[in-house]
């Protein structure tokens, strides 16, 4: 009876050892979240990392997030969801962006507010590129006239309209 209990517990024993080694195994494969492209390496195979330790950079390229630093006076009129044109440096055409989330407080010290735009990932996008863009904050319905009806051999710029079959300046 003591040798049967001897070895039952001998296999506990064992079967502990097998699940702490099958743990540490499963501790040492790196899973991604998201599928995406390796930025930067910051630690070697077979390397001791601690637990809190960046070990990959990894960049998901089909949609970025570009952080954008707004003056107090011009975050006032942004919301979420409205659309922006961004001219990012290396790309001829301009790109479409929205406001995806607003940060809720003001930058110490500059006063300025961060505003993240998501963009759809284009050919030739990377991370760290500099982007210079319009948000659209308003929309407004005006009439708009060539450049060439304008008439100017009066002291102000004017054009002519038929208003009830008369000619109006």
């Amino acid at each position: 009876l003591a040798t049967l209990q001897s070895a039952q517990a001998t296999f506990r024993a064992a079967q502990a050892g097998a699940d702490v080694a099958r743990k540490s195994l499963e501790d040492s494969v790196l899973k991604a979240p998201f599928s995406g492209v390796v930025s930067a390496r910051l630690a070697q195979p077979g390397e001791r990392m601690a637990i809190d330790a960046r070990v990959l950079e990894l960049v998901n390229l089909a949609t970025l997030e570009l952080e954008a630093t707004l003056s107090a006076a011009d975050s006032v009129g942004v919301r979420v969801g409205q659309t922006a044109r961004l001219q990012i440096e290396g790309l001829p055409q301009a790109l479409a962006a929205r406001v995806q989330r607003i940060n809720p407080s003001a930058q110490v010290g500059s006063r300025s507010v961060l505003v993240y735009l998501h963009v759809p990932g284009e050919p030739g996008l990377r991370q760290g590129l500099f982007a210079q863009g319009v948000i659209g904050t308003d929309v407004r319905e005006v009439l708009a006239v060539p450049l060439s009806s304008v008439r100017t051999d009066r002291s102000q710029p004017y054009v002519q309209v038929v208003d009830n079959a008369q000619v109006a300046h």
